[in-house]
């Protein structure tokens, strides 16, 4: 049986209508932390795809977003830890709409967009935010005070950044008072 990203690359290959060119290089990272169980609506558009998890928490304005492309979608059931193997389905528009607005359970935080920027909030208060206003980086903020813990290259690492910081305060935040560049810093192992 195909891989889970042998089965996304044959599906691209079979829409060159829409993208003539899948590279999949970000999609195989995420389905390399997935674990067994984890879900996502993947979808393919003209300018390349997203796989978006279900109901863990993302605000599925981004899935609404990108079928106004055009786009294909699928639904993709990771079965072993790692994407290693599982189900690409192609899906209706509806399905992918009701799949994106699953929330996430009770008490797990949760990415909303907000302009150029995503908030994370736990039970509708915020705890975290990460921003790109300049244009150029991913600049990291922590708490409802916005007390900034760093800049990163990507949307991914702010995201993680934040995330590390509201799950280990003490041992994340104390130690980095001051420091710049604190992305980076914890990017390279710093705590």
């Amino acid at each position: 049986m195909a891989t889970v990203s042998e089965q996304m690359r044959a599906s691209a290959a079979a829409c060159p209508h829409i993208l003539a060119d899948y590279r999949d290089r970000h999609d195989r990272a995420v389905l390399g932390k997935s674990s067994a169980g984890d879900q996502f609506v993947w979808v393919l558009g003209t300018h390349g795809s997203v796989l978006f998890p279900i109901a863990a928490g993302r605000d599925p304005v981004h899935v609404k977003f990108w079928l106004a492309d055009g786009a294909e979608v699928f639904h993709v059931r990771i079965t072993q830890d790692g994407g290693s193997d599982g189900e690409v389905e192609r899906i209706s528009y509806a399905n992918a709409r009701k799949l994106a607005e699953i929330p996430a359970p009770k008490g797990q935080a949760l990415w909303v967009a907000a302009g150029f920027s995503q908030i994370y909030k736990l039970e509708g208060r915020q705890i975290g935010r990460i921003s790109n206003d300049g244009g150029f980086c991913w600049d990291a903020f922590f708490g409802p005070s916005d007390i900034w813990i760093g800049s990163c290259d990507t949307v991914d690492e702010a995201r993680e950044c934040v995330e590390r910081a509201v799950n280990n305060p003490a041992e994340f935040l104390l130690p980095c008072i001051g420091a710049s560049h604190r992305g980076r810093a914890m990017r390279n192992g710093a705590r």
